[in-house]
């Protein structure tokens, strides 16, 4: 109804949803070169980026809902 309304949203959520992937990556990378991972070896099946992404994640939101108690 409202033209800017759209704009301005859109404005507001593209570089949430972009930092938060930039973020996310970044910490994948971190995870894997701490473990010991040759990340340019040969690339992963999806199920496994999958599975890594989540427990990521997962492990991530813990230690902030830990640390805010």
């Amino acid at each position: 109804m409202i033209p800017t309304t759209g704009t301005v949203t859109g404005g507001i959520i593209n570089p949430t949803v972009a930092s938060t992937i930039t973020e996310t990556l970044g910490w994948l990378t971190v995870k894997a070169l701490n473990d010991g991972e040759d990340i340019f070896d040969e690339a992963a099946s999806f199920k496994e980026q999958f599975n890594t992404l989540y427990s990521t994640l997962s492990e991530t939101t813990k230690k902030k809902v830990n640390s805010k108690k």
